[in-house]
């Protein structure tokens, strides 16, 4: 769980680096993602995977359609005005969408509009030259049509890994607008993992149970350090080219996961991501990391009310 989100938080923060995102969004970003995930935990059990950033981009794109209570709610909850949120999350876009080498990533916004609908043409072009979605007009009186379109793009947009996001039954002839965020990302590990290496081994999922599961095994110099403050070390396991990277956090004790959680904020993840070459230092590290693979359906409705 603690991987996934350190990882979208480190694609925001890994382009600021190298593009004109400024430290603030990112910040902001950091500071919304920690909110996000504690929200997330509370109302799911288990383990699950989200992608802040993608929530995020798409509260920044209603915003600039919003005003009054519910545009001061939505600057609330993003850490950023308007016209912050558009610069930023405009500027991500367009950073999440350049690719390099063997890697590959997109990151697509689509706007979906009950045909016959207008909206103010000034907040189309925000829609698609700021935030570059694609805007497409359905009928929402035929929910069933409406989702396999939505549905349609959706998969599209992550060579089929995800599909049937949108149920019928989520839509009906009130709704006039659906926004969507599609993430795509594949690429290899800097330094592989060797086939041979990977066994079944021990995997404690708390101080009281444990498991057995393939685990991969890598021994080489890497990224790592400890934080006081999480009780915690940390390791960054970086990708071919070197803009991405996964942060994975090991507290010290097993069932230590949500104390770390718990106590996680968004200055404490700026401060570690911003300084992890200060903070750290590249040794020989001797790694075992449990293969997996998750998928969560989440309603996110009690989530962001929070």
């Amino acid at each position: 769980t603690l991987c996934f989100i350190l990882s979208t938080l480190c694609i925001s923060r890994a382009q600021e680096n190298i593009t004109a995102v400024s430290r603030k969004v990112a910040d902001a970003t950091d500071n919304f993602s920690v909110e996000f995930f504690k929200a997330v935990l509370d109302d799911n059990d288990g383990n699950v995977v989200v992608s802040a950033v993608s929530v995020s981009t798409l509260l920044s794109l209603l915003q600039q359609g919003s005003r009054g209570n519910t545009e001061a709610q939505l600057t609330e909850v993003l850490h950023l005005n308007t016209q912050q949120s558009r610069e930023g999350y405009s500027k991500l876009t367009r950073n999440l969408k350049e690719t390099s080498g063997n890697e590959t990533l997109e990151f697509s916004n689509g706007a979906f509009l009950e045909e016959g609908f207008q909206i103010i043409p000034a907040f189309r072009d925000v829609v698609t030259e700021e935030f570059l979605a694609t805007i497409a007009n359905v009928q929402f009186g035929d929910p069933s049509a409406a989702a396999d379109e939505i549905n349609s793009w959706v998969a599209n947009n992550t060579h089929d890994k995800i599909q049937d996001l949108v149920s019928p039954d989520a839509l009906d002839s009130a709704t006039r607008l659906v926004l969507v965020n599609a993430i795509y990302y594949k690429n290899f590990w800097k330094i592989s993992f060797e086939k041979k290496n990977t066994n079944n081994e021990v995997f404690y999922v708390d101080g009281n149970n444990e498991k057995y599961v393939p685990t991969m095994h890598l021994t080489t110099k890497l990224l790592t350090g400890y934080n006081e403050n999480l009780r915690s070390r940390w390791l960054q396991l970086p990708f071919q080219g070197d803009r991405f990277y996964l942060l994975i956090i090991l507290p010290d004790d097993y069932n230590g996961v949500n104390n770390v959680a718990n106590s996680l904020t968004g200055s404490e993840i700026s401060d570690i991501i911003h300084n992890l070459n200060r903070s750290g230092e590249t040794r020989d590290v001797a790694l075992s990391l449990p293969k997996f693979k998750l998928e969560t359906n989440l309603q996110l409705v009690s989530t962001l009310e929070k």
